[in-house]
């Protein structure tokens, strides 16, 4: 395990958040077996204490997760210095690659991180809208639900801990090939042909797409999130969370084939990883795009898993509220690549 000051951070950090997770499981799973009995309603169950622990517990996790999702880019970036090979935090991703050993286990485990961070954060946030619109009731008919998304929660929280507790205790001082890590000639070679940059027209009609896709959706939630008596109806909702698939999808490419090389100040490097180092102030914008994806996700399961008469009056307002949040993401995202993209020189 490589010392430094990130590293302490993140096994500090991680050393909380596994035996948090486990016990938001196991005081879930507890409350879980209150909620089945008849006699006992959702808001009798909220005031037991096992609740208290159990929603102080997930409140002191969520933070620490969404801590935690930094910490570990500021890790990765700090392990650049210590091994030569890597350029970037994609060199430093690599390493152990075609290994035998326990270090062959490296790239798999930080791959799982990067994917269940912001899983995390999607959880939390799941949980959270669902808690809210169980409090505005008076009987709690929504207090399993809420209890399952923190068991769910607790589950992934407590297997990410786990696998980053154990890539931070692997060695990394696995040699790697000679060669730059995200150099156009490596990825070319790694990836074929298709690893090639755009041309300039292609990276035109990027753009392009990224800028209509996205103020597409702009329009699309204002209309369901700021008009008056605008009813928020499955079918909407559907076509939003489509809209959202297509923009994460055209927004991604668009990061590493168009806004990249311009940030970077490199017409072929095409590696979003450098952003973090080179132009941390990007990451805002990145931040507010996820925030505005897990937004549409959380409306969408607010519909379907906080429906029931006693949230019906107002469940539509607060899936308007959701949706105002994941608006404010998209524009603000847009607006932050837009202005650093314009800074950075001509396209």
């Amino acid at each position: 395990m490589a010392l430094n000051a990130y590293a302490v951070l993140d096994v500090f950090l991680t050393g909380l958040r596994l035996p948090l997770a486990l016990g938001v499981v196991l005081l879930g799973a507890a409350a879980l077996g209150g909620c089945r009995g008849e006699a006992r309603t959702g808001a009798a169950l909220e005031r037991a204490p096992r609740f208290y622990l159990l929603f102080l517990l997930a409140l002191v996790l969520v933070v620490l997760n969404a801590v935690s999702w930094p910490v570990l880019y500021l890790l990765l970036d700090s392990l650049v210095a210590e091994h030569p090979a890597a350029m970037c935090i994609y060199g430093v991703r690599q390493i152990g690659a075609g290994s035998a050993g326990l270090a062959g286990w490296l790239p798999g485990l930080v791959e799982t991180l990067e994917i269940g961070k912001p899983i995390l954060v999607f959880l939390t946030g799941v949980w959270l809208v669902l808690h809210g619109l169980n409090r505005r009731t008076r009987t709690g008919p929504l207090t399993r639900r809420v209890v399952v998304a923190l068991v769910v929660l607790g589950v992934v929280g407590a297997t990410e801990a786990s696998a980053e507790l154990t890539y931070l205790a692997i060695p990394k001082q696995e040699p790697r090939e000679p060669g730059g890590c995200c150099t156009l000639a490596g990825v070319a070679e790694a990836a074929g042909a298709s690893a090639l940059p755009p041309n300039p027209a292609s990276r035109a009609r990027l753009a392009g797409g990224y800028y209509g896709v996205n103020a597409g959706m702009l329009l699309g939630i204002a209309a369901l999130a700021f008009l008056p008596r605008r009813v928020v109806s499955p079918a909407s909702l559907a076509v939003i969370s489509l809209g959202a698939a297509v923009s994460l999808v055209v927004s991604s490419l668009f990061l590493k084939d168009v806004a990249a090389p311009l940030l970077l100040g490199l017409p072929y490097h095409r590696c979003v990883y450098d952003l973090i180092a080179q132009a941390p102030e990007t990451t805002l914008g990145i931040a507010a795009f996820v925030l505005a994806t897990c937004a549409v996700g959380w409306a969408c399961t607010a519909a379907i898993a906080g429906r029931c008469p006693e949230t019906s009056p107002f469940l539509p307002a607060q899936l308007r509220a959701v949706l105002r949040i994941a608006f404010f993401g998209y524009l603000g995202s847009l607006a932050m690549m837009s202005v650093e993209c314009a800074m950075a020189g001509p396209w």
